[in-house]
């Protein structure tokens, strides 16, 4: 089973969610004041380790290794990792105004303190 789900998983990521800045042309100021566009590939190539890095730690607050089936843990990567792109997505339509960014991660982090809680309140009944 978690070889159909890391499979699936694969697919998905790399397939079919969009790429989150691919309607937002980045200008970076480079010496001498000229502005450099950073293409969106290149981008996403550059933010993915950090996409995968919090992904990875997040599925932790809810994946147990060795307790849990590994088909479990697939399954809540590409869950997280999916919500994490529509949140970077988000946040490009809005151009990423600090305001959209701040408000997106605060009750990000609000909504998984939340559920943590509750979690570990169901188990320990």
């Amino acid at each position: 089973m978690y070889k159909l789900m890391a499979i699936f998983s694969l697919v998905i990521r790399n397939f079919v969610l969009p790429n989150p800045f691919e309607h937002f042309p980045v200008p970076v100021s480079a010496l001498f004041g000229v502005d450099i566009v950073i293409p969106s590939i290149l981008l996403n190539m550059l933010i993915e380790p950090f996409l995968h890095a919090i992904t990875f730690s997040v599925v932790g607050l809810y994946y147990k290794k060795g307790v849990d089936s590994p088909a479990k843990g697939s399954f809540l990567y590409l869950f997280f990792y999916c919500l994490h792109v529509a949140m970077l997505f988000i946040m490009s339509v809005f151009e990423f105004s600090l305001f959209a960014v701040i408000f997106l991660i605060i009750a990000y982090i609000v909504i998984q303190i939340i559920d943590v809680l509750y979690i570990n309140l169901l188990r320990s009944m």
